[in-house]
This record gives structure tokens, C-alpha cells and sequence, in this order.
């Protein structure tokens, strides 16, 4: 029998609404479709929610999901097939609606009308969910990567106005001590023995120092020495003898009396027994050997007390803090008053300007540290971490200054060797050996460069000018030609190479 027949109350309902849908909508035309309804939807879309939900949650695969729906609609149907008595209850149901005639053959369908509604809405919100995680995701990236290089650009700028800031004033208070005071000693004087004496001058921030120094009768010695014991930095005053005939020497060249000439010396200037205080004047190292009258160097051969090994010039200039005293100096005074203090006077460093050895000399970061030598006992920070941002502030310097007299030398002796005195990484060893590689100046060479107008427009003439001697025409290098790097970043100097009065560890300085 007809399910329509045998469920008139049913059909006839379906026509009702239909009838007065199409009057209310005005679509009395006899193909005007009524819309679908479907009994017990509520319940096909709770267990529709469900099963996404457990998918999405991963709790389940797509595929297992689909036929766990479609398990849970058929159940629901089968319950009302009780109801309606007919399998096909639904599909005749809506097919009545559009006024064609029911199926009763069951070869006719070959598949449920529903089960093809749940797989169009499965694949529907399926595809929505996979669509709007995709994108999702593309967003988080495109704002992860935009944020890392925004937090990367603060980074890089903060360093280099940390670099500048370090280099603009003092950490510690500069100490110096009168010249013929020092004579009267007898040997290299602590820090705190002078300060108890009260033989030490302080100026407390780098403009007072300059006041002091830019007196006409005050002439300041820096003096730069490889210390020849692990507790003490002369145990055989070797040093300090050259250092008295050093400063005889500065003051018949200077004309200068002894009660006009100060010194500075790290023994003295920088404090012993403070470990803070100490890491604070380390800090300003840079500072102090860049605004003094003259450098001198007191390397003669002599024997280090602890480890036997001959010492002289050619192990002061290995040592990375030396350098840096070296570089601070130069970077800002030239060459011009930068000495070897030797038994038959003074000798200039650098007499034919800044030559290759003379650049060797300035290699800070090709120096040896002490605490690469011990392994950074407990995972420490190399020195080479502390000493790149004074060093990028004085590289800054000399890009601000290019064009001067004194700094135009400096400027075109470091061109082209940039990348070697101011290197993208360095190798760490831990106290097991093992070897790392971790970031020094990375960009940030790059970054003052871009920064400083004068850098690229000289990188630019360098290069042009090179092309020139090979006889190529200025025509063929356009300004846009690749150029050779050209930067200088610079960190904090530590302590680990100045804790003085200790046994258990050797010092740089």
C-alpha cells in the first residue's frame, strides 16, 4: 500500500502548509517548492555535533567520525520508521511536499536520501573547519614572523644606543695617580693602599675628567702592561722600573714635571677587592685609555711568576684585553702618542701609521682570554660577550667622526677588514670541550652602517675607486653594486680577566 494513502493525515498537513505558503509568498505557480522539514532534526544535529566536536578535539579521525554520524542518524531514522512505517518516510515525505509521487519500489533508491544530506553537511563543515584552521594558522605565522623581526629591530636599536651610552661616560670613577708620587713607591701600589693613603685623584664622570685633563699643566699617561703573576701584577717590579723611565721620558718630551704628569695604571685605578666596583671600572675600560694625553705599553721580557712563561711585547699583544686597550686608544687618538716603553726610551707603535701588524694589534676579538683558556667554568659569559658593546660604540665613533683628520686614517685603515676585527660569531668552549658557535656583532655592523650616511657613501666611493684601478669605467659599478660589509658591534667588558689578589685564576691584564 501507498504510504501516502496509508498516512493521509500526514500528507494532507504538508499540502496545507504548502497551499498557504505559496499564497503568503505569492508563488502559486505549480513548480513553487516547499521547504524541507525534517522530524527529529534537533536530534540528528546533536549527534552531527558531537562527533565534529570529538573529531576536532582529536579524538577521532574524520573517518571515523563520518561513520560514527552516520551510525547515530540511521538509529534515529530506524526510530521513526516504528512511527511512520516506512523506511522511505522522509524522502516521500518531502517528495509529496513538491506534489510528485511516492517510492515504493526499493530497487528505486540506491541511496538514502539522508545519508547523502549528512555526508554534504559532514564535507561541508569539515572543509569550513579545515579551511579556517589553515588560515588561521597563516595568520599566526605572517603576525609571529612580523613581531619576531619588529622585537629584533628594537633589539638591534637598544644595543646600539647602549653601545654609544657606554662609551659617552664613565661606569666607575677614573683614578689617576701623581707621577711623582708613583716614583716615590718602589713598586706597582693597590688601589685600595692608595685610597687608604689618599694618593689617588677621582674624577666621577667622563666631563669632569675632560675638565681636569684639558688643564694646561695636566698631562695623563695611561700605561697598558701584561700582568707576570696570577695575585700580583709584578712580582719582580721588572714593570715598574721600565714604567719610572717611561715617564722620565714622557716628561722630557712633554716638558712636563713629574707633579704634572698622572698616571693611570690598573693596579691602582681599578679596585681589587670589590668584585662590583671592580666589573663597573672594567666596563669604562674603554672609556679611560681613549681620553688620556698618551699610551704607553710596559712589555719588556721578563718570566711569569706562576706559569714560567717568557713574557714580552710579543705576548702582550696576544692578549684580548690588551688589544682592547690598544683599539680604545687608537680609535679615538691615533697613533700619534701610542708607545713601547723600552730601555732606550720611548719607540712609537705604529711609526708608519696603521699597518698590517700595527692592525693585528687591534684584532680584539682574535686575542686569547683567559676564561676561553679555563673553559668558562659553570657555563660563564666569554669576554668577548662583555667587550662587543664598547667596541660598537667606539666603531660608531669612528663613522661619526670619518672625516676628521685624526679619525679618516683610522677609518680607511679598518675598511677592509671590518668583518675580521668585528666578526658575525665566535667559538665557545665549555669545560668539557665542547665547541659552539654563538652570535657577537651579527648585524649590528650592518645595521650602524645603514645607519650612518657617511659609512655607505664611502663604502660606495671604495668600491668605485677599486673598479677604477682595474680599468673598469665608473659607469659600470652602479650604485646599487653589492659592497663589502662594513661594521663594528662591541660588548661590556667582564671581570673575569681582572680579579686580582686571587690565586686561583691568571688575568688578562
Amino acid at each position: 500500500a501507498n504510504f501516502f494513502e496509508r498516512k493521509p493525515e500526514i500528507t494532507g498537513a504538508f499540502m496545507d502548509q504548502k497551499v498557504k505558503l505559496s499564497t503568503e509568498m505569492g508563488l502559486d505557480h505549480d513548480n513553487a517548492a516547499f521547504p524541507l522539514r525534517i522530524s527529529e532534526s534537533t536530534s540528528y544535529l546533536a549527534e552531527l555535533d558531537s562527533h565534529l566536536e570529538e573529531c576536532i578535539a582529536g579524538t577521532m579521525t574524520t573517518t571515523q567520525a563520518a561513520a560514527a554520524i552516520r551510525s547515530s542518524f540511521d538509529e534515529i531514522t530506524d526510530q521513526q520508521d516504528g512511527v511512520y512505517g516506512d523506511k522511505r518516510w522522509q524522502h516521500n515525505m518531502y517528495r509529496q511536499s513538491l506534489g510528485l509521487a511516492a517510492i515504493t519500489d526499493t530497487s528505486a533508491v540506491t541511496l538514502s536520501f539522508f545519508w547523502i544530506l549528512g555526508v554534504y553537511v559532514l564535507s561541508g563543515a569539515l572543509g569550513a573547519l579545515i579551511l579556517s584552521y589553515c588560515a588561521l594558522r597563516v595568520y599566526r605565522f605572517v603576525e609571529s614572523a612580523h613581531k619576531l623581526k619588529q622585537e629584533r629591530q628594537e633589539q638591534i636599536a637598544n644595543q646600539i644606543s647602549e653601545a654609544r651610552h657606554s662609551i659617552e661616560d664613565f661606569s666607575s670613577q677614573f683614578c689617576l695617580v701623581k707621577a711623582s708620587d708613583f716614583r716615590s713607591f718602589g713598586c706597582f701600589k693597590s688601589h685600595e693602599e692608595l685610597r687608604n693613603l689618599g694618593l689617588l685623584l677621582f674624577c666621577d664622570n667622563i666631563k669632569e675628567a675632560n675638565l681636569f685633563l684639558s688643564l694646561e699643566d695636566t698631562y695623563c699617561v695611561f700605561f697598558s702592561h701584561q700582568w707576570l703573576g696570577w695575585s700580583a701584577p709584578d712580582p719582580s717590579n721588572v714593570q715598574y722600573a721600565l714604567s719610572i723611565k717611561a715617564l722620565l721620558d714622557i716628561s722630557k718630551r712633554e716638558t712636563k714635571k713629574l707633579e704634572q704628569i698622572y698616571v693611570w695604571y690598573d693596579y691602582a685605578s681599578i679596585p681589587q677587592k670589590a668584585p662590583m666596583l671592580q666589573k663597573l671600572a672594567i666596563i669604562s675600560l674603554p672609556s679611560f685609555a681613549s681620553i688620556v694625553d698618551s699610551f704607553v705599553v710596559i712589555a719588556p721580557d721578563a718570566t711569569h711568576a706562576n706559569t714560567g712563561i717568557s713574557c714580552g711585547q710579543d705576548t702582550y699583544l696576544t692578549r684580548a684585553w690588551c688589544r682592547a686597550e690598544i683599539m680604545s686608544h687608537w680609535s679615538r687618538r691615533g697613533t700619534t702618542n701610542m708607545f713601547w716603553a723600552t730601555a732606550d726610551g720611548l719607540e712609537l707603535m705604529a711609526p708608519d701609521g696603521p699597518t698590517k701588524d700595527f692592525l693585528k694589534a687591534v684584532d680584539v676579538f682574535g686575542g686569547e682570554l683567559t676564561c676561553c683558556r679555563l673553559g668558562h667554568p659553570n657555563g660563564s659569559r666569554c669576554d668577548k660577550e662583555e667587550l662587543m658593546l664598547p667596541m660598537l660604540g667606539l666603531y660608531q665613533d669612528i663613522l661619526s667622526k670619518a672625516d676628521t683628520t685624526t679619525v679618516k686614517p683610522i677609518f680607511d685603515a679598518i675598511f677592509d677588514v671590518v668583518d675580521d676585527i668585528y666578526p658575525r660569531t665566535f667559538e665557545y668552549v665549555d669545560e668539557h670541550g665542547v665547541t659552539s658557535t654563538k652570535p657577537l656583532f651579527g648585524d649590528l655592523i650592518q645595521a650602524v652602517n645603514e645607519a650612518t650616511p657617511m659609512a655607505m657613501q664611502r663604502r660606495v666611493a671604495r668600491r668605485r675607486s677599486t673598479l677604477h684601478r682595474m680599468g673598469s669605467s665608473l659607469a659600470e659599478a652602479p650604485p646599487s653594486a653589492e659592497l663589502p660589509s662594513i661594521g663594528v658591534p662591541l660588548k661590556r667588558l667582564a671581570a673575569s680577566d681582572l680579579v686580582h689578589g686571587s690565586e686561583t685564576k691568571e688575568t688578562d691584564i
